[in-house]
């Protein structure tokens, strides 16, 4: 009972993540849009960072957001 439970969890949480990426509106127009901070590598932005930034570029080029903020930090 616990091994088909966890399996109807398990394939309904898969079936939800799935799906989902189904009900995103890509007509939405913010004020802004926020870009979360990741690591840079000598001074270049590590791959992920460098996708949202390119991401972020896109939502404005579009018209979805009007301003791009950047988050994130520096180690002193």
């Amino acid at each position: 009972l616990m091994i088909c439970s966890a399996i109807l969890y398990v394939s309904y949480a898969a079936y939800d993540i799935w799906s989902y990426r189904f009900k995103a509106n890509d007509d939405v127009k913010t004020d802004a849009g926020i870009v979360l901070g990741a690591a840079s590598w000598n001074g270049k932005p590590s791959p992920v960072f460098k996708e949202r930034i390119n991401h972020a570029i896109s939502l404005y080029k579009n018209g979805n957001i009007k301003k791009i903020i950047f988050t994130g930090g520096t180690k002193f």
